[in-house]
């Protein structure tokens, strides 16, 4: 099988949503991964990928770790480091072609 492997990424200008870069599509291995976050670390300046999740609920309320942060539920998540790094790369290369753009 050929390597196909690329992403999409579409810059998020809205002020909605703190620390949200972008949103990420990655082609990868004969799949396709939509909804995947880019987001900014806390530093302000470096990025980290977030994959499409939902909030875990109970009984219509949402369950909440021992920091008090809503419980996520994973939809499509890496199961080796080296997937991971693959997919950040792709991710990372269409960022800044995406940044490049719309300077």
């Amino acid at each position: 099988m050929e390597n196909n492997n690329k992403a999409y990424v579409n810059l998020y200008n809205g002020e909605n949503a703190p620390g949200l870069v972008g949103f990420a599509t990655v082609m990868y291995n004969g799949l396709r991964i939509s909804g995947i976050q880019i987001r900014l670390k806390k530093d302000g300046e470096n990025t980290y990928v977030d994959f499409p999740h939902t909030f875990r609920k109970k009984d219509g309320e949402y369950v909440k770790d021992e920091n008090g942060y809503s419980i996520k539920d994973y939809i499509v998540n890496p199961l080796s480091k080296e997937v991971r790094q693959e997919i950040e790369e792709l991710i990372d290369s269409a960022l800044a072609e995406a940044l490049d753009k719309a300077q």
